[in-house]
């Protein structure tokens, strides 16, 4: 592939790339999972293509040394966008992380409270107060799960 071709390609690649990114970034501060979801297929496929062209442009340096100085502008330019745009969406994967893990401790606390109620461990099952899955019987037979309480919950669905 010509140089200015491989360096066509970065651009669109990384534009398109910026684009997904922003649009997650959006949905992760709605916190809109679901829209979240549709894109991380093409999400994956532009990072890695990314990734590969990136390191493609490393391994040859002196591919932007014979480009127009105007061809070499508008990629770095893309370039600094898409460093942007991950850094700000790697902010808001944090910030979401951070929101559902103290999601989770204060409804673990607010069960505790209410009298050890099951909680959710960390495979996802319901464990007791004692950690197991549920009270064993006086004879030794297999657990019997706990039934749940209700617990009173709001969500600010802004990050």
């Amino acid at each position: 592939m010509e140089p200015f071709e491989r360096l066509s390609v970065v651009i669109t690649v990384a534009r398109n790339l910026v684009e997904i990114l922003e649009k997650e970034t959006d949905h992760l501060r709605a916190m809109q999972v679901e829209q979240i979801d549709r894109l991380q297929g093409e999400k994956a496929a532009l990072a890695d293509l990314y990734a590969e062209e990136v390191a493609a442009l490393r391994r040859d340096p002196a591919l932007l040394g014979g480009l127009d100085m105007a061809v070499r502008r508008e990629f770095e330019t893309a370039m600094r966008a898409a460093q942007t745009a991950i850094r700000r969406n790697a902010q808001a994967v944090d910030a979401a992380r951070h929101v559902v893990e103290k999601m989770i401790r204060r409804l673990g606390r607010s069960s505790q409270a209410q009298g050890g109620a099951p909680a959710y461990g960390p495979t996802g099952a319901s464990q007791g107060a004692a950690g197991s899955l549920g009270r064993r019987a006086e004879d030794g037979a297999a657990p019997q799960l706990e039934r749940g309480r209700v617990i009173p919950v709001a969500f600010d669905q802004q990050v």
